[in-house]
């Protein structure tokens, strides 16, 4: 005969399950695909830019008259057409609850190497300011670097040997944990492993086109996922 209720060891098996997930297992605390909220040629609802968007500085929601996003109708395009000035580099951040274990997933594409450097940065906002925790470049060398957020801010990254590929949309994934390391993807392929990072956890991300003193820089993203 098949018990009308399931028995009790499965059911305290099952508990004990869940309560080892990892933090992230409990759900999304931001998730953004652009789609929803959002008109072509305006800012992004929800994020913040560093600076009035024009036709040389571009932080705007666009469709596939633009670029076919990873996930249409929309998805958001950084551009900086502004010339070599320090400083003048079109980025968006957004604040997330700060979770201990957890993931950021993006698509991002960069149309050709030349439109390269861009930058995804987690940080941290505390009651001292803003701090880095960790920072993906994807150099104009074609390859990746990191740099983890208590390090000397004029260092450069750490460099890799994980090429980027221009003209396609590629799955950048973030992970840290409670003892504050960091691991990192594109992919599929580790490009970090285990990083320190001191400044954690993340309650905060950026993306920014282009790197100082340099112009022409441009870089797609959509479905932005922290969990």
């Amino acid at each position: 005969m098949i018990p009308r209720h399931p028995p009790i060891l499965a059911v305290i098996v099952a508990f004990v399950l869940c309560a080892a997930l990892p933090d992230w297992a409990d759900g999304e605390v931001l998730s953004d695909n652009f789609d929803s909220g959002n008109v072509v040629n305006t800012a992004p609802s929800g994020w913040t830019s560093n600076k009035v968007a024009s036709a040389d500085d571009r932080m705007q929601v666009v469709d596939k008259t633009t670029m076919e996003p990873f996930s249409p109708p929309f998805c958001v395009e950084l551009a900086d057409e502004s010339g070599p000035e320090q400083g003048s580099n079109p980025f968006i951040i957004r604040d997330f609850t700060p979770i201990s274990d957890g993931s950021l997933t993006c698509r991002i594409q960069i149309p050709v190497v030349a439109a390269a450097p861009a930058i995804v940065e987690l940080w941290h906002r505390g009651t001292s300011g803003s701090q880095a925790v960790f920072r993906v470049t994807f150099e104009s060398n074609g390859r990746l670097s990191y740099k983890e957020g208590s390090a000397d801010p004029s260092a450069k990254g750490v460099p890799t040997e994980v090429r980027w590929t221009p003209g396609q949309w590629m799955s950048l994934e973030i992970r840290w944990t409670g003892d504050n390391k960091v691991t990192a993807t594109l992919d599929g392929v580790p490009f970090a492993e285990d990083v320190p990072a001191e400044n954690g956890p993340p309650s905060g991300i950026k993306f920014r086109a282009g790197g100082d003193s340099i112009s022409g820089q441009k870089v797609y993203i959509d479905d932005v996922v922290v969990q």
